[in-house]
């Protein structure tokens, strides 16, 4: 008989389901990526950035990060693993750069899960003052949301649902996601089409019919009185603005995770992933040309007056939020009902992110592990497929998220960032030399030009780099600490495990020469 070879990675085969079609890759890179990334910026842009266009920010973030994800695409079509852009840094630059870069986005994702589970609660709070001004009765539901306990307890509440449906596998996650994204897809493209429609008068004179006569106006007229200016369009205050709106595109690299559990479709898989990217693109651009189209002015103006002046801001509209697109959408339907129903079918938009980054992140970390970068039992698996352990700690991060968040730590927003955004441009230069000095890979790539690969390969790590140096000129000194201790304790892990394999006795090379089994 013949010698069996022996077993480089932790078993030989992933354990994973591989259950997910095109519309469900679509739907994991559109609930990663939207989230608040059009919801709450779009509209309180201005303050910060008096002059930008924001939907041209949005038209030049989209020019940039079609080509990155059409690149991430091609390498998930080739690589269909668990752990994403990890596989091929860690397959072509060095096993312990991949790690690197990895364990970054880890923490990332991790973090921002209990962010965003966090701000789901304040959405849906938010949600319910908005409409608790016109229906009195909800305001105090919105009010017990809002706050630090209630939210909290809402967003533990959601991590914990979430945490019960990944352990139930692809399977049943696959179902739910498609419903929670593709609904509030619908609703908020009906809302752009909607502002549209009724055009600046129509927004004037529906403002004034649901807050009352003459609001429209007074806003404006008081912003002015308060300091603010109707500042003109310039390409110098538009740029910055891509920092926010950078992260906005943010999230396709966290469904090029659940590679593992892709079905093997050849070209569709990168098809799925640009036409995600597009759909999102399309929907940013037409949301924020309808929304300033319609409300003109009152956009900088509310803003302006809810973060400088919000007690004269307060006896204009009693009970004022935060500017966001709920706020203009309950705004301008002057029926309450119909604007309630709104509000909380696009509160589904964080909702269904905590869920997809919660699949994507743990398969990260199953990733890590099943090439022995990581302790091994993180790699287990239950009889759906689901990684337990992996899911488990996945969930601890999102947890220390959540009281991060609640105690206002800045630091932990500037991380977030910076660990996001060093995985692109390690992505990058390992398929800028990925032709050259893996040509094994290199024969799974659908496109057989070394030359094209390896030069949307140098554009992803020329747009990686350019997003981590953007991200790096907002760091302070204690966001860089913070960032220096995370990656320290990834790699005391990684140090322990790369001694635990040499004592089993195990090739660290055979591993990494290898492409993960399916």
């Amino acid at each position: 008989m013949p010698k069996e070879e022996p077993v480089v990675f932790v078993r030989r085969a992933s354990g994973l389901v591989r259950e997910l079609g095109s519309l469900d890759i679509m739907a994991a890179v559109m609930a990663t990526v939207v989230g608040a990334g059009i919801l709450y910026f779009a509209v309180k842009a201005p303050v910060d950035f008096p002059g930008a266009s924001i939907p041209g920010a949005y038209l030049i973030a989209a020019l940039l990060e079609i080509p990155f994800v059409a690149c991430m695409g091609l390498m998930v079509t080739s690589l269909p693993r668990s752990g994403g852009l990890y596989v091929p840094i860690s397959r072509v630059l060095n096993p312990t750069i991949g790690f690197v870069g990895g364990w970054a986005f880890f923490i990332c994702l991790g973090l921002v899960i209990g962010v965003v589970s966090f701000v789901s609660m304040l959405t849906l709070g938010t949600g319910f003052i908005i409409i608790g001004s016109l229906i009195g009765p909800l305001k105090g539901v919105g009010s017990a949301l809002c706050s630090p306990i209630g939210s909290t307890m809402g967003a533990l509440v959601l991590l914990f649902i979430a945490w019960m449906l990944i352990l139930r596998g692809i399977r049943a996650s696959k179902n739910v996601i498609r419903a929670i994204v593709f609904i509030p897809f619908i609703v908020l493209v009906a809302v752009a089409l909607y502002f549209l429609a009724i055009g600046p008068g129509g927004a004037a004179s529906n403002i004034d019919t649901v807050w009352g006569p003459g609001v429209f106006s007074s806003v404006i007229a008081s912003a002015k009185g308060a300091g603010w200016k109707s500042v003109p369009f310039t390409l110098g205050a538009t740029v910055p603005a891509l920092l926010a709106v950078l992260w906005a595109y943010g999230g396709s690299e966290n469904a090029a995770n659940l590679g593992g559990e892709m079905r093997m479709m050849g070209k569709k898989i990168m098809y799925s992933f640009i036409a995600a990217i597009t759909i999102v693109a399309v929907i940013y651009l037409l949301v924020t040309t309808a929304t300033y189209h319609s409300f003109g002015d009152f956009i900088p103006a509310y803003a302006y007056l809810q973060t400088n002046a919000p007690n004269t801001l307060e006896g204009i509209i009693p009970g004022a939020v935060e500017p966001s697109i709920p706020f203009y959408m309950a705004s301008s339907i002057t029926s309450p009902w119909v604007a309630f129903v709104l509000i909380l079918l696009l509160a589904l938009w964080p909702i269904n992110s905590v869920i997809i980054i919660t699949l994507g992140c743990s398969r990260l970390l199953f990733g890590m592990s099943f090439d022995r970068a990581l302790p091994e039992r993180i790699s287990s698996v239950n009889k759906r497929g689901s990684p337990t352990w992996a899911t488990h700690l996945t969930v601890l991060i999102a947890i220390i998220g959540i009281f991060i968040i609640r105690q206002g730590v800045s630091s932990l927003l500037g991380i977030l960032t910076i660990t996001n955004v060093t995985i692109y441009w390690l992505f990058g230069l390992a398929v800028a030399v990925l032709p050259f000095l893996r040509p094994d890979i290199f024969d799974r790539i659908p496109v057989k030009s070394k030359f094209a690969v390896s030069a949307i390969g140098v554009y992803s790590f020329c747009f990686g780099f350019f997003a981590f140096l953007l991200a790096a000129t907002e760091l302070t000194i204690h966001m860089i600490l913070m960032f220096i201790a995370l990656l320290l304790i990834g790699l005391i892990l990684y140090g322990w495990q790369q001694n635990k394999n040499v004592e089993k006795g195990i090739d660290l090379g055979k591993i990494y020469a290898q492409i993960p089994p399916g």
